[in-house]
């Protein structure tokens, strides 16, 4: 199968391998065909050596079930990026997806994204309504980092909340705020990103215009730097927003690349301000 590996030569390697085996998936698991991938800051850490990963990386996408249970088999899904053991001791979901030992699509152990296949365990799949395109769907996992936010920091319609970054993230965030009923207003640098945070009804200002009178409930931290193994989450709120069109995402994609121009896609992504950049394998419609 087509895929981009990196740092198999060494951190920074990018590789578009045309003959790179498909993938077997466990017992547990779903076979994956890959519709769209997308490119996040994670994988731009990746490629720089982060998390010594070698392989395909990828953990934003959506995907048809071509092996697996009746009830996925032909499906579009989305997938949760922790893996574990079905064997895990763990005995409710959410401490499961952070059991040891664990794999993680694209980051951790686990080959992700950007092939034309990928496998992951049948648990970690959640239905793509029809209402949402591929294009749309992703972004919900990015999203469902963003709906964590609320859940980690329940706000009410008073709250006066600040985002720190224009970027992706934190403009999925500011929308989930929104949707909340609270003010949050975005801060960045970057003027174009700003002003299309503006066009979507959400208040923008220029971190420059700061200064000590300001003051907010919350702060939510978003300027795209390396964060981490992200926690996993459940993808049915993000999936749902998505549906009611409570949040808006396709303003934010840039371009498209085919897989074999993904080292292109890489750099794109990786220019300053830039928006969101999709990987798409070849040959799927």
């Amino acid at each position: 199968m087509q895929a981009l590996v990196v740092n198999r030569r060494g951190p920074g390697s990018i590789e578009f391998d045309e003959h790179f085996a498909v993938p077997e998936p466990a017992s547990h698991e779903v076979l994956l065909r890959v519709r769209l991938a997308s490119v996040c800051s994670t994988d731009l850490e990746i490629v720089r050596g982060y998390m010594g990963f070698v392989g395909v990386p990828g953990h934003e996408f959506v995907a048809t079930v071509e092996r697996g249970p009746d009830r996925l088999l032909g499906k579009r899904v989305v997938a949760e990026i922790n893996c574990v053991s079905p064997d895990s001791p763990a005995r409710d979901e959410d401490s499961r997806k952070h059991a040891w030992p664990r794999t993680v699509i694209g980051i951790l152990g686990r080959d992700g994204a950007f092939a034309e296949w990928l496998a992951a365990p049948a648990e970690n799949c959640h239905l793509v309504p029809d209402s949402i395109s591929d294009r749309e769907a992703v972004f919900v996992e990015p999203l469902a980092a963003a709906v964590q936010v609320l859940r980690d920091h329940p706000i009410t319609p008073d709250s006066r909340v600040a985002v720190l970054g224009s970027g992706r993230l934190g403009v999925l965030v500011a929308q989930v705020i929104r949707d909340a009923g609270a003010a949050a207003c975005i801060v960045g640098r970057n003027a174009e990103t700003l002003a299309l945070c503006r066009s979507l009804g959400l208040a923008a200002r220029n971190i420059a215009e700061l200064d000590a009178a300001d003051v907010y409930d919350l702060i939510v931290e978003c300027t795209g730097s390396a964060d981490g193994l992200r926690l996993a989450m459940r993808h049915e709120p993000a999936i749902e927003l998505l549906r009611q069109r409570r949040v808006v995402v396709e303003p934010f994609i840039q371009s498209e690349f085919p897989l074999r121009n993904g080292a292109e896609a890489l750099a794109a992504a990786a220019q300053p301000g830039g928006l969101k950049i999709l990987l798409r394998p070849g040959g799927v419609a």
